[in-house]
């Protein structure tokens, strides 16, 4: 009968305890096995390796520390994905998922683009609405200086001299100078769900109605 041929101890497999990467690269710098003892073949190129990191970290700071601008972008976008999340209406969880590559570098971050865009259309919807807290201590009038409808323009004049006579200041927002004003007035008066029927008197952004 044929012996089979004990292996050495040196060729067996050696099970790995923990490992050393590079922060920059994600490379295995080094190995270390539950025996204790480091593994010898990985030390020149942690120090190739270690050589080039460091060149790395020289240049970044030559350039103009490219290396923290960076890390401010991410705290950046980290601090729009946590206003997205909670602007979102669904979410998408308070808990960063990172996307890992095989060598164990970060390829991205699990919904990311999702909250980015949740992000922005939430910020249009605010971005369109005028702001009420602008108007804080004013009075806005609505009016009109056409007399095509005689009536109408007979109670714009009325409510404005009604403001000067008390002597309070106002501001005055003709329709027939200015289309805007019209688009802005309906879109106020229809989120307090009432028609736009001039003139029109807001207080502190607070719709107060029509002069009857």
């Amino acid at each position: 009968m044929l012996k089979r041929e004990m292996k050495p101890e040196s060729d067996r497999p050696r099970k790995v305890r923990f490992r050393i990467a590079s922060s920059h690269s994600g490379r295995v710098l080094k190995e270390v096995y539950e025996d204790g003892q480091p593994s010898g073949s990985l030390d020149s190129e942690c120090a190739s390796i270690c050589g080039i990191d460091g060149l790395s970290e020289s240049d970044g700071q030559q350039n103009g520390h490219i290396g923290s601008e960076s890390d401010e972008y991410e705290n950046e976008q980290d601090n729009l994905l946590a206003l997205a999340r909670a602007a979102s209406e669904k979410g998408f969880g308070t808990r960063r998922v990172n996307i890992l590559s095989k060598n164990g570098t970060v390829r991205g971050v699990k919904h990311k683009v999702s909250a980015g865009q949740a992000l922005f259309n939430n910020l249009t919807k605010v971005l369109q609405q005028p702001s009420t807290e602008l108007e804080f201590d004013r009075v806005v009038i609505y009016t009109t200086c056409l007399r095509v409808v005689r009536t109408t323009f007979e109670r714009c004049e009325l409510v404005r001299k009604i403001f000067q006579n008390h002597r309070v200041k106002f501001e005055e927002k003709n329709i027939a100078l200015n289309g805007d004003y019209g688009k802005e007035l309906d879109e106020r008066c229809r989120r307090v769900s009432e028609a736009p029927s001039l003139p029109v008197v807001f207080i502190d952004g607070h719709y107060l109605g029509f002069e009857d």
